[in-house]
C-alpha cells in the first residue's frame, strides 16, 4: 500500500504541471510585415498536455503532439498554428503560423517571465 501511495506522489507533479508566462515576441519579415521587424506581447498557459497561446489579442488552444530532441511540440487541430517549447534557461517558444492564403510567419518568443 505504501509503495502505491509513493508512486502516486511521484506521478502527481507530472499530471498537475501548469505554468503561465508573459513573453516578448519578435517576428522578422513574415506575414504582412513587408520585411520589417515586428514585436508583440504574448501570454502562454501550459496545463499538462494543453497550451493556450495569446498574441496581440488573438488566441489559440493547442494540444501536445510530441517531442523532438529538446523541444516539446504543440499544435492546433488544423495544424495552421504550432508552437515549439524549449524548457531551457532562458525559456524559448517558437510560434509557426500559416494564414488561410498560405503565407507563413514565425515568431521567436523569448524574454519570458513565469507568472
Amino acid at each position: 500500500m505504501k509503495s502505491k501511495i509513493f508512486a502516486a506522489l511521484l506521478l502527481l507533479p507530472l499530471s498537475t504541471y501548469a505554468s503561465s508566462y508573459k513573453c516578448d515576441a519578435l517576428q522578422q519579415g513574415q506575414i504582412g510585415s513587408n520585411g520589417k521587424t515586428v514585436t508583440a506581447q504574448s501570454s502562454i498557459d501550459i496545463d499538462g498536455k494543453q497550451m493556450h497561446f495569446s498574441l496581440n489579442g488573438v488566441s489559440w488552444d493547442l494540444s501536445y503532439i510530441g517531442e523532438k530532441q529538446i523541444a516539446k511540440m504543440y499544435s492546433t487541430e488544423s495544424g495552421n498554428v504550432s508552437v515549439s517549447f524549449i524548457d531551457a534557461n532562458p525559456i524559448i517558444f517558437v510560434l509557426h503560423l500559416v494564414n488561410d492564403d498560405g503565407r507563413k510567419g514565425t515568431y521567436n518568443i523569448s524574454e519570458c517571465s513565469e507568472l
